[in-house]
């Protein structure tokens, strides 16, 4: 493991909105798709560069980079500084484009 992976507050709460989300719509796949998505962020530890540029990094001309995550799919939306990997958000992938405020950013 090559890189620290923190989870932003507004991420961490992404993710408990998320999951009672999920387990509202299909209560059986609730703690599935939390572990799945756990490990999804933990494997960007190791090579976060692998990912692309989200279409907002580009719009916005930052390093914010995404993984997509599951069938439907979710973005994860996080930038790289140094050794650590910063997850910014975690949202459904049919939502419209993040427009996040500078300050989540940098």
């Amino acid at each position: 493991m090559g890189y620290r992976v923190r989870l932003t507050p507004r991420a961490q709460r992404d993710v408990e909105e998320l999951y009672r989300w999920v387990i509202l719509i299909a209560p059986h796949q609730g703690g599935v798709w939390y572990n799945g998505l756990r490990d999804a962020i933990k494997s960007l530890s190791d090579h976060p560069q692998r990912c692309p540029i989200s279409p907002e990094g580009r719009e916005l001309r930052k390093q914010v980079r995404q993984l997509l995550y599951g069938r439907r799919p979710y973005r994860i939306l996080f930038r790289i500084k140094e050794k650590e990997v910063d997850i910014l958000h975690v949202r459904r992938g049919v939502r419209k484009s993040w427009a996040p405020s500078e300050d989540e950013i940098e």
